[in-house]
């Protein structure tokens, strides 16, 4: 079987796309797919830098939401991702 992953860029960004890697395959993530990674060189000049830019923060684990997560795991996914290893 043959998948190609890649990433998609605008012609004026490919130059600032600086390393580019496609990790080892997990089935946990993807049914075919591996996930890639990509390293981008950003430049900023004070003068453009913005404090105002909001960022996205992953946020910490709620050990109260625990069942709930438990709960919503297919456990069908994990067994077949268990024995394709």
């Amino acid at each position: 079987m043959s998948v190609v992953d890649y990433v998609l860029t605008s012609c004026r960004a490919i130059e600032l796309l600086c390393d580019f890697e496609v990790l080892e395959f997990c089935p946990m993530l993807s049914d075919v797919h591996c996930a890639v990674k990509v390293n981008i060189q950003c430049l900023a000049s004070e003068s453009k830098a913005s404090s105002n830019i909001p960022v996205a923060k992953i946020k910490k684990w709620q050990n109260e939401k625990r069942d709930s997560f438990i709960s919503n795991i297919s456990v069908d996914v994990v067994e077949f991702a268990r024995i394709v290893r």
